[in-house]
């Protein structure tokens, strides 16, 4: 069991509790004027903030299931569906309506969550250093909330109160610029009363630096460079945080929370198995599962004993985006061969409830698993996902992942500084902090580093009678170019965008960044841009500009308010 905090309590609008609170007082009796009594209810309240984070309708699955399967880095195994291809509906039990309706429940009752945190908890006699610290981190959280919500949803009820009534609950939605000035709010608060870190007892709770980084993104995503970059400094001028000495640790269960000097926000995951009779899968608290899905959808499948169920796979198109000799590479995707064609099997990490252990993915029997989600209509070859995954062997075995989330980590903060810097004019300190990050990810190996004002402009020419070659399994890093050679703010997107797409990939951003690029004239990430200039026809994901940079509003949700909920256009 992690040493931590496990964010395994919640209070479901009070329909749910910890087994301590329930060995006090009988169920029939509560209420919230019978529970935020003592300094304990305050601080289980506040843990309740955090769980919503944690479960299958968010981070847990419903989140990444969206947002890769959305984006051009993933797809489905075996064929393509409405998420996939872009024929979204709020309709409920229309295919793909699940994931939507999912995030839309999750995000507002982590707002009431901290809605009930920001009013009772002042009422509580405590000290009040931890009582300030406490509201601090239910404005970091609704703020995160609420940046989540207006980033899938556009337009969204502002609730900064909780519901005495029924009534209360029909709100009309308020314009983006009216929620991010919630946020922006929230985040000034969380700012002043947060703690830069937390003692060893705490990991995991929100610090001044993640508050910081989702300030300094808020004002990315509204093109507010100066106010960005003012707060990226925060983090980037410290000192406290550095990229990890290796790419491959970054998501290793070893070094979590404060054992890693990346890692800036994470949601933290637990073991709470086996399964059976403990079901593997989640609640929001009780005995059920502490961990996420992600292995159990994204991990390798093999053929005979299945490891993983291989869900969401990484597409081509991602594959070939990587440089050769790029060391994220081969962490990120599962690739069983070296570069001259020969077979090298693949290992994974392994979890079967005793403890760990590595297996070989892909051994020679198993090599058509490469090609695991081909479809049958289309020459392609799709490759199975390693980045933060993790493998369950045999059956009886826990189906949670107990890895942290890094929800928040310094490469990211370092390409959103570079790209604030560049888009304000800074070309050249944009360029030097890309670079860094570029050198870094190759541990010193400076042979491999081609800067960025000579990016990729050959590919080695032995690489190249290899794919010749061996066609059947080089279908990635074939060729494609990246010519920034007299470098200017076009050609620094391009890199940047590049960048972004291989340091972060299977990480949640890569849709967001291609809807958000959308609103700038010519830029190369753009959504609109990348969706309709695959060169394979199967790649175009009917994305259409205007309409899916939102998601569809639950329908059942705009039946409940009585009109109050307008449907967003194209749905």
């Amino acid at each position: 069991m992690k040493k931590y905090i496990l964010i395994s309590l919640a209070i479901l609008g009070l329909n749910s509790c910890t087994k301590d609170f329930l060995d006090r007082q009988p169920l029939s009796e509560l209420t919230v004027d019978t529970y935020y009594k003592t300094s304990q209810d305050a601080l289980s309240a506040t843990l309740a903030m955090y769980s919503v984070l944690q479960g299958p309708r968010f981070y847990g699955k419903a989140y990444y299931n969206f947002l890769e399967i959305a984006s051009d880095d993933a797809t489905n195994k075996v064929q393509p569906d409405a998420v996939d291809i872009f024929q979204w509906s709020g309709v409920q039990g229309a295919p793909g309506s699940g994931d939507f309706e999912a995030l839309w429940a999750v995000c507002f009752e982590g707002i009431y969550r901290t809605n009930l945190v920001l009013e009772n908890v002042p009422k509580i006699q405590m000290a009040d250093s931890s009582k300030s610290k406490m509201l601090a981190e239910a404005r970091f959280l609704r703020a995160l909330y609420y940046w989540h919500v207006v980033n899938l949803y556009g337009d969204v009820p502002i609730i900064t109160t909780v519901a005495k009534g029924i009534d209360e609950l029909y709100i009309e939605r308020s314009p983006v610029s009216e929620v991010y000035k919630l946020i922006h709010s929230d985040l000034d608060a969380a700012i002043a009363g947060l703690p830069f870190d937390w003692d060893a007892g705490n990991l995991g709770r929100a610090t001044k630096y993640a508050a910081y980084a989702l300030k300094g993104k808020c004002h990315l995503y509204r093109k507010e460079y100066s106010e960005a970059i003012v707060n990226f400094n925060q983090i980037i001028n410290s000192g406290r945080f550095k990229l990890m000495p290796k790419f491959e640790n970054i998501f290793s269960p070893e070094y979590e929370n404060d054992r890693s000097t990346e890692s800036i926000f994470e949601i933290q995951y637990g073991e709470r198995g086996p399964w059976p009779p403990i079901n593997g899968f989640f609640t929001d608290g009780g005995t059920a599962g502490e961990g996420s899905q992600r292995s159990l959808v994204m991990g390798g499948q093999s053929i005979g004993l299945q490891r993983n169920f291989g869900e969401v796979i990484a597409t081509n198109d991602l594959f070939q985006e990587f440089e050769l000799g790029d060391p994220r590479f081969r962490e990120t995707i599962y690739y069983p061969f070296d570069w001259s064609g020969k077979i090298k099997p693949d290992t994974m990490s392994a979890y079967d409830g005793d403890g760990n252990q590595t297996f070989e993915l892909y051994r020679t029997v198993y090599l058509d698993a490469v090609r695991v989600g081909q479809r049958q209509s289309e020459r392609l070859s799709f490759f199975h996902i390693k980045k933060a995954v993790f493998g369950y062997v045999g059956i009886g075995t826990t189906l949670n992942d107990p890895t942290n989330w890094r929800m928040i980590r310094y490469a990211d903060v370092l390409l959103m500084q570079a790209e604030a810097l560049a888009e304000r004019g800074d070309l050249t300190d944009a360029i030097n902090l890309l670079n860094s990050l570029r050198v870094a990810r190759r541990e010193g190996k400076t042979k491999d580093i081609i800067s960025i004002t000579t990016v990729a402009g050959n590919v080695d020419t032995l690489f190249t009678d290899v794919l010749l070659e061996y066609p059947y399994y080089a279908t990635g890093l074939s060729g494609r170019e990246f010519n920034f050679i007299d470098v200017n703010l076009e050609t620094f997107r391009a890199a940047l965008v590049h960048e972004r797409r291989v340091e972060l990939a299977f990480e949640y951003h890569r849709f967001l960044d291609m809807k958000r690029w959308d609103d700038i004239p010519g830029h190369p990430g753009a959504a609109s841009v990348v969706f309709t200039s695959k060169a394979n026809p199967a790649d175009n994901k009917n994305y259409i500009k205007g309409v899916h940079d939102r998601c569809p509003i639950p329908q059942y949700q705009i039946d409940l308010s009585k009109g109050s909920l307008t449907q967003n256009p194209g749905y």
